[in-house]
């Protein structure tokens, strides 16, 4: 078997179909995700550690940089 493109021949194959493949049945084992019990950290842990807060050591810093730099010295 030969294809005429262009005023060119070239020598082909026919093709050839391949096998579909059977869908795979699906399993009968049902699928589960885990869950963390109620008593696990992950799940209520933010309630159970105090949230840390740097305000007044940040209210500490700015008040000794103003002492240094925005006072005038005589």
């Amino acid at each position: 078997i030969a294809v005429e493109w262009k005023l060119q021949l070239y020598p082909v194959l026919p093709y050839i179909k391949p096998v579909k493949k059977e869908p795979v049945a699906p399993s009968s084992k049902q699928k589960s995700t885990w869950r963390p019990p109620d008593s696990h950290y992950y799940k209520y842990g933010h309630t159970l550690i105090n949230k840390v807060s740097f305000e007044d050591t940040d209210k500490d810093i700015l008040a000794m940089l103003e002492s240094i730099f925005l006072c005038k010295y005589a």
